[in-house]
């Protein structure tokens, strides 16, 4: 698999695991997020995390 495409793969394996355990998408914490008028950082504070977190969390990784 070309590596432009595995971070892609690994989002939407990220996102099939977060829909089987009751979890947020990718693409809907975003949508949440910019639903909000918030930025990554000012979510971040709202939430009580990490802009790291957020940046993760969007980009496909796994959130506890």
């Amino acid at each position: 698999m070309p590596g432009d495409r595995t971070a892609e793969f690994l989002r939407l394996a990220s996102d099939e695991y977060r829909k089987k355990h009751g979890l947020l998408t990718s693409v809907a914490i975003r949508n949440r997020r910019e639903s909000l008028g918030m930025s990554q950082g000012s979510f971040a504070n709202h939430l009580g995390v990490g802009v790291a977190s957020v940046k993760r969390w969007e980009m496909g990784q796994v959130q506890d």
